[in-house]
């Protein structure tokens, strides 16, 4: 089973309250909280980057584990954003952490809101077969850049962040439990159609709203709650217990009504369930690690407790696995 040796944060800037939001875009004050539930969440400032948010969270969870790049078998990179199309982002990190002495391998995992928890899935697929011992998984998120002011949901819905995490092997002997599935009838209900060989930037024929991120919510809520029954029983039934019986379980922040239907249709204790939403919107892949790292480090969660972590993503897909801290 996968162990959580370190976990550290990076949030740019002072926080963004809600009412300051308003105020700056002209909307009814009160309107954010009422309809998302978001209470702060932070933007990159324009000296900010993809690479350096998820730099300054490495170099902390390193330094809290003492560890040092040398101790490292694998870098992930695990988030949907990027600076650069080419080349992978993993790389782009080792280069601006200075580690060009360091050949351990390096790639990216993308699975949009998912990416962190594919990421966990990789790693322990690789510590426990032996190939490796310790692996670092980061993820920087950085959507604000990509949100059309006019969107006022989605503008106010979501935040940037960076988490990473060292993982290795469990004193606990048992693979990591992970299930991982798909409905592609929801493939493009979440999309930033510009910027790939569908859609070039270069060809400004195209309309303003596709070079921003688009998303029908109520359409993936309810996609999303047509499969969640079977999905969280095939969960249970994988992994032989109930989602009641870990330490905390730690899902993706998508929303308010979201977090709110979950909790209440399976009937789950609210101390249990990590909310960060009010605190830090919802930050795309860096979600479930924020809640992981104010669980663990901020709320002191105890040594060897088993944690679930579970959410949905761009596709339509759904994830979970469990974790020791």
């Amino acid at each position: 089973m996968l162990h959580l040796q370190s976990i550290a944060k990076y949030l740019p800037g002072p926080p963004i309250h809600s009412a300051e939001l308003e105020a700056r875009m002209g909307w009814p004050a009160g309107w954010i909280e009422k309809n998302s539930g978001v209470e702060t969440r932070y933007h990159a400032s324009p000296t900010d980057s993809v690479i350096g948010m998820g730099a300054q969270a490495l170099s902390s969870a390193l330094a809290q584990a003492d560890l040092g790049p040398g101790d490292l078998d694998l870098l992930l990179f695990a988030a949907g954003s990027i600076d650069y199309p080419i080349p992978h982002s993993a790389c782009l990190l080792k280069a601006e952490l200075g580690w060009t002495q360091y050949d351990f391998p390096a790639f990216d995992v993308d699975a949009t809101c998912l990416s962190f928890l594919n990421g966990l899935e990789v790693a322990a697929a690789f510590i426990e077969s032996g190939r490796y011992a310790r692996v670092a998984i980061v993820t920087s998120e950085l959507p604000s850049r990509s949100l059309n002011p006019e969107d006022r949901k989605t503008y106010s819905l979501f935040g940037d962040g960076a988490v990473a995490a060292i993982v290795g092997r469990s004193q606990i002997d048992r693979p990591t439990d992970t299930y991982f599935v798909n409905y592609a009838e929801g493939a493009k209900l979440a999309m930033l159609p510009a910027g790939g060989n569908a859609m070039r930037l270069n060809h400004r024929q195209n309309p303003e709203a596709d070079y921003y991120f688009q998303m029908k919510g109520r359409h993936l809520l309810k996609l999303t709650f047509k499969h969640l029954d079977q999905f969280i029983a095939s969960v249970e039934a994988r992994f032989g217990r109930s989602i009641r019986d870990y330490a905390r379980i730690i899902p993706h922040q998508a929303s308010r009504l979201g977090m709110d239907m979950f909790i209440k249709r399976f009937g789950l204790p609210g101390g249990q369930v990590q909310l960060n939403l009010p605190r830090y919107g919802n930050c795309i892949a860096a979600s479930i690690p924020l809640g992981l790292c104010d669980a663990v480090v901020e709320e002191g969660l105890p040594p060897g407790s088993e944690v679930i972590l579970m959410g949905t993503a761009a596709g339509l897909s759904m994830g979970a696995i469990t974790l020791e801290v």
